[in-house]
Parts: C-alpha cells; structure tokens; sequence
C-alpha cells in the first residue's frame, strides 16, 4: 500500500526543522552576556514580543558567539526574520508597526557580543501582506526538493493538510515568478531572486498529490489562492475532481444487483398471478369432470353386473340357521 504524505511529513521539512530548532533549543547562550538584562529590558516594551523575548534572544546570543562565514550568517539572519517575523505578523494592526519591531530588534541585538560576528540587517519598509508572500516562497525555496523526493517514494498520496500545503506553496510560487520575471527593483522581488537564483533558467515545476480517503480518491490539480495579492479569477485554474473508477466499479455492481433482485421479484409475482388466474378455473372443471366419469362408471357397473347374473349364472339360497346367502354359479 502506498505511503500517505500527512502532517507529520510536513513537520520533518527542513523548514519546519529549522524554526523547531530555534524554537526548542535547550542551550542559554546568553548566560554569560553582561548587557543581556538590559537588552531584555528594552525589547520587554515590545508587547507584541514579549512572551517570545527569551528565545529571540538567545538567538541573538547564538549568532554575536559564533564565528562564520558572511553566506552562512545571512542565512541565518534569514531564518531568525522569518520565523520572528511569523510569530508576530498576525498580533499587529498595521505594516508600521511591524517594521518598527524589526528595527528595535535590530538596534538592541548589535549591543550583544562582539561587532565582529554576525550581525542581521532586517528587511525595512515590508508590508504585513508582502511579509506572508514571502514566508511561503522562502519556506518553498527550502523545502522545494525534499517535497518531490517525497511525493516519488510515496506514490503521490497525501492528506488534506498536505494537499493544502504544497497547493499554497506552488501557486505562491508562480505568482510571485510572474510578478518578479520583468526584472522589476524592490525588496520583494530581490528576496525572491535571493532565493531562486535560476528563476529564469529553471522554472520549479507544478507539484501535485492526490487526496486519499477510505471511499473516494480525488485528484487536485489546483491552487489555492492567498488573498493579499490581487488575482484575475481566470488565472485560477478550475479544480477538477475525478470520481475513481474502482469506486463507479462498485457502485455500478451494487445498482445492478438490486435491479436484478427487484426484477425477479416482480417476474415471480406476475408468474403467480398468471397461474392463480388460469389454472384455479380449470382445477375445479378437472374436478367436476373426474366426480361425472366416475357416476357413468358406478352405473354401467351396475348394469353390466346384473345381466351377467341373469345370462350366465344360477343362484340358489342357502339357509343357515342365523343368516341367508345367495350362492351364484356357473352352468357349464
């Protein structure tokens, strides 16, 4: 049977593993900071971040104690803006207000450790909207190949949230390509560039998987849209559901065998009143004539009977003393 992709696949992508990572890592790093309590201080007046403070900070630490190479702290910059940057999105009320969480960041994270280490330089001026765009196509990027490794070694099953998952992320995929192809200057699209550096050469192909249930398999050939990026409803392909033919298989013998069994019935019933109708009559002429043959019968009986008596034989009487016999004989 083949392996059905669910949420547990989803959460071993190593985009998901990353931000576990940095969500669940047991190490303070910070233990020895001498400016970290003043540093908590100031990004507890962030309220939006408060309850995370503790974990952003000891990325922060992690990155300022760390030696390595400029491509590598940029990708781990990359991480730290879009798993902060989900975590908070959601809690805030306008694109302001977002960016300036970010530049606090920011401003307090250069006062950890050596300026000698990796520092991030965050993304300004992004719109909330533009921040989910990007969430999705970064995330893609990272998770692109072993989403078709898994779809070869599983037959291309899969449950509704996976199902939901790579159509998300393929249709965010091709939209922001057809935005950002006309080589057009801003943040957005350079991020995208960033991340899929031969978009012009090497187009990511279309992913799909099938929705398997216990009755019916469905094919899902669509994407689902997200809502902060005007679409043209004809850009969006139509989706197509694909009732299996095992399934028509079944149901056409299950219909067949009723009709059967309803059309013997029906022919029994018919049957039955056709004899019910023509052979009860007849029955009782059968009947009527049997019980006259049988009184023709008694009186030739009769009849022939006694003339036998009277031409062939003799009768005599015999007396004894209780009863009276006649005696009949032949003259020879």
């Amino acid at each position: 049977m083949a392996q059905i992709l669910d949420v547990e696949h989803l959460n071993v992508l190593p985009s998901k593993a990353y931000y576990l990572k940095l969500e669940k890592d047991p190490n303070d790093y910070c233990a020895h900071e001498d400016k970290y309590e003043s540093v908590k201080s100031n990004l507890e007046r962030l309220v939006h971040i408060k309850d995370e403070i503790k974990k952003i900070l000891n990325s922060f630490c992690k990155l300022s104690y760390g030696t390595l190479e400029r491509s590598e702290c940029e990708e781990r910059c990359d991480r730290l803006y879009y798993w902060i940057g989900d975590m908070i999105v959601h809690k805030i009320n306008n694109d302001d207000e977002f960016n300036n969480i970010f530049k606090k960041l920011q401003e307090e994270q250069a006062k950890i450790g050596s300026s000698h280490n990796c520092k991030c330089k965050f993304l300004k001026d992004i719109k909330k909207n533009d921040f989910i765009s990007m969430k999705v196509m970064y995330d893609y990027s990272i998770d692109h190949s072993q989403i078709i490794s898994s779809l070869r070694n599983s037959g291309i099953f899969c449950d509704k949230s996976y199902m939901n998952h790579i159509q998300k992320s393929v249709y965010k995929y091709k939209e922001i390509y057809d935005i950002c192809t006309d080589d057009k200057k801003n943040t957005f699209c350079d991020e995208f560039k960033k991340f899929y550096p031969d978009h012009k050469t090497n187009r990511l192909p279309d992913l799909k998987c099938k929705l398997k249930d216990e009755s019916t398999e469905l094919t899902f050939s669509h994407y689902i849209s997200i809502p902060h990026i005007q679409i043209k409803e004809t850009d969006i392909p139509t989706t197509v559901k694909h009732l299996s033919f095992s399934s028509f298989k079944t149901f056409l013998i299950t219909f067949l065998s009723i009709a059967f069994l309803l059309i013997c019935i029906f022919l029994c019933t018919v049957i039955k009143n056709i004899i019910y109708i023509f052979i009860t009559p007849m029955g009782a002429w059968i009947h009527k004539y049997v019980i006259k043959i049988n009184s023709i019968r008694n009186i030739l009986y009769d009849i022939t009977g006694q003339g036998l008596m009277e031409n062939k034989f003799y009768i005599n009487k015999i007396n004894t003393e209780n009863e009276e016999f006649k005696l009949y004989y032949y003259n020879s």
